[in-house]
Formats: structure tokens, C-alpha cells, sequence
């Protein structure tokens, strides 16, 4: 069975619906930015999250962290898999995740994702570029409930 990959925007909802999604099909729920976390506490002992990873250590450390992140998910099967906003930049990270199941795009109107976050750090038509040319599927969330979106992403999952 492959793994369910949910890729998008900063504050889309994928860690949202990727939990929803998991507990109704009983599957395991993987975060990557939360093993970036586990990754770095392991490597320096200090506890940080990601954005503040991120900032203090720069770009570079944050993404070769997210890197050995993908790779260690290898023999993963049948999880439903957030990743951070970013993970999808690095193209050997696009080409490994690909291999590794469904990627799914979540896509929320540029409007929105503002209201939510108070920046858009990164170009959105950029990642959106990126996003639409690694998912398989594309899940549109304007004007849907969350029950519905739960089960448009479960039913990709079949």
C-alpha cells in the first residue's frame, strides 16, 4: 500500500486534514516539519520548532535537515504524510517523494492563505508552480466544509 502525500501552502491545512484523514482511515499520520524537530534535537540536543530552526540556523541547515527527513521515510507504507510548505524546493526531495506514493496538492486562494498567515514568505505562484507540477491530485479547499475535504483526500487514498 503506498503513502498519501499532502503538499501546499504554509497554513493550508495539511497537518489539519492530515490528522482528520488518518484517524478516519485509521492509518499513521506523519508531520515532517515535527521529525525536522526530533531531527535537530537529536543532532544539537536543543528543542526548537521549525521556524525558529529555521531562522536561527539558516536556510541551508533547515533544508538538509528536511532532506535526511524524507530520505529516512524509505519503508514507509500506508501513512498519510504532511509536508512542510517547503519540503518540495529541493528537487531531489520532489523526485524522492514522488516514488513514494500519492502527492496530493491542497490548494487555498492566495486571499485566504494571508488571512491566515501573517506572510507569505515565498513567491505563491512559485510554489504553487511547484506544488501543481509534483502532485498527481489536487484537492481544492475554497468554499468546502472540512467534512467534505476529509473525505474528497480519504477517497485518494483508495
Amino acid at each position: 500500500m503506498n503513502n498519501l502525500i499532502l503538499c501546499g501552502h504554509k497554513s493550508v491545512g495539511k497537518s489539519y486534514f492530515g490528522k482528520l484523514v488518518s484517524q478516519r482511515l485509521e492509518i499513521p499520520f506523519i508531520e515532517t516539519d515535527k521529525l525536522v524537530e526530533e531531527f535537530y534535537y537529536r543532532k544539537t540536543g536543543g528543542v526548537r520548532d521549525c521556524r525558529s530552526i529555521f531562522m536561527t540556523e539558516g536556510s541551508d541547515l533547515f533544508r538538509a535537515l528536511e532532506s535526511l527527513v524524507v530520505a529516512s521515510l524509505v519503508h514507509t507504507r500506508g501513512a498519510l504524510i504532511a509536508l512542510g510548505g517547503g519540503t518540495l524546493i529541493n528537487l531531489q526531495n520532489r523526485i524522492y517523494l514522488s516514488s513514494l506514493g500519492k502527492v496530493v496538492y491542497l490548494s487555498l486562494s492566495q486571499e485566504i492563505l494571508k488571512k491566515r498567515s501573517l506572510s507569505l514568505d515565498v513567491s505563491f505562484e512559485e510554489r504553487s508552480l511547484i506544488y501543481e507540477q509534483v502532485a498527481t491530485e489536487k484537492v481544492q479547499l475554497d468554499g468546502k466544509e472540512d467534512l467534505e475535504v476529509v473525505e474528497e483526500i480519504a477517497h485518494l487514498f483508495r
